[in-house]
């Protein structure tokens, strides 16, 4: 057997059990989601939903934010933030390729975008069309472990594999935002970039770094 994948099974291995016995320390969020604020810019909230048991059941967030915020032009953006701290008990993330299709939506066309944000970054976020009995809805999403923002589960998984092994932390963060393809005209996709470039910065005060 080639030395290199018996180096990889090895370093595999011994990063299996350190995951196995050495018991993960659960992360706070640095703020609770209750005190997101209402207001960013020219966003303000209009909705909150709080979700049922049943859902959250499945979900087994540690913190959880969904909210529709309305802008000056009238244009509604759905906010879902969605916080793994690695609690006892706690969930990982559901993948949307999974979740979204699962409750009927189907995909129409998804490829990756770069969203200019605060701090001279470039944040990749998936944007994905799906529609529904007749509607039609753009998603932006990407994870979040720490610093480090990812849109490949792949990626996901190596981050949370490298975040238990050097700091015995599980946190991981999902943020969504939706809004709706309604004929009315405008670009939503350049509405959901203001509306990530606006809230980003915001979003990060909240998440453990």
């Amino acid at each position: 057997m080639n030395r290199r994948i018996i180096a990889v099974c090895i370093i595999l291995l011994v990063a299996g059990a350190y995951i196995h016995f050495v018991k993960p320390v659960a992360v706070p969020l640095v703020k609770p989601f209750s005190e997101f604020p209402v207001v960013v810019g020219d966003w303000r909230m209009i909705n909150e939903d709080r979700f049922s048991a049943d859902i959250l059941r499945v979900l087994k967030p540690t913190d959880y934010l969904a909210r529709q915020y309305m802008n000056g032009e009238g244009r509604v953006v759905t906010l879902y933030l969605g916080y793994h701290g690695g609690d006892k008990g706690g969930g990982g993330i559901h993948s949307p390729k999974n979740c979204l299709p699962s409750a009927g939506w189907f995909l129409d066309s998804q490829e990756k975008l770069n969203v200019h944000v605060p701090e001279g970054r470039n944040l990749e976020v998936v944007s994905s069309l799906m529609s529904k009995g007749g509607r039609a809805v753009l998603f932006f999403y990407w994870f979040q472990v720490r610093e480090w923002a990812m849109t490949s589960e792949y990626a996901l998984k190596a981050a949370a594999l490298w975040n238990s092994l050097s700091a015995r932390r599980k946190d991981e963060s999902f943020v969504r935002v939706s809004m709706p393809v309604d004929g009315r005209g405008g670009e939503p996709s350049g509405t959901l970039v203001r509306f990530v470039q606006d809230f980003y910065p915001v979003i990060m005060e909240y998440l453990p770094s």
